[in-house]
């Protein structure tokens, strides 16, 4: 991911994890992005909870590795966050509920009969969970806060078990 490349403000129906292989990287959460942000640097392992909105941009000074992996086999499909879904319009950009994008800045028409991506509700979003910050940090393991242990495997104590033995 390039240097200031942002993804915008989504949610996803099932758990998504962030692992961090090189880089450096805001994250914000919440409808608007305001809930709360974390810096995630190199090392850095994070846990989203469903049904809040995330966002994350690249700040550091080059290109970086920001693996996503999503909970099961069937994510369900994602929620652009309010804001994304308006300045979106604003630059005559149209999500259909079919997953077509519409750019009729590039003289597309929306089709006749289509339905359009609306924004969420605002009583919707008020009944999603608040993470504070600190609720956030829990859910991240940094490469500082690994515990390295000399005998990894269950097997590890066992004749033959340790790491390299033939088994």
């Amino acid at each position: 991911m390039p240097n200031g490349t942002t993804n915008s403000l989504h949610l996803h129906f099932t758990a998504e994890v962030f692992i961090n292989f090189d880089g450096d990287y805001q994250l914000r959460w919440g409808a608007d992005g305001r809930q709360g942000e974390y810096r995630s640097l190199d090392g850095d392992v994070i846990s989203v909870p469903t049904w809040i909105f995330r966002g994350f941009t690249n700040t550091g000074d080059d290109e970086g590795v920001l693996l996503t992996v999503l909970g099961r086999d069937d994510t369900g499909g994602i929620i652009w966050g309010p804001g994304v879904v308006r300045d979106a319009a604003g630059h005559g950009l149209y999500l259909t509920a079919d997953n077509q994008l519409i750019d009729t800045v590039q003289g597309q028409q929306v089709p006749p009969g289509a339905q359009l991506i609306e924004p969420m509700p605002q009583e919707e979003i008020d009944r999603l969970d608040v993470f504070t910050a600190a609720q956030f940090r829990g859910r991240v393991t940094t490469a500082a806060d690994r515990e390295w242990t000399a005998e990894p495997f269950l097997c590890s104590g066992l004749p033959g078990g340790a790491p390299g033995s033939r088994w």
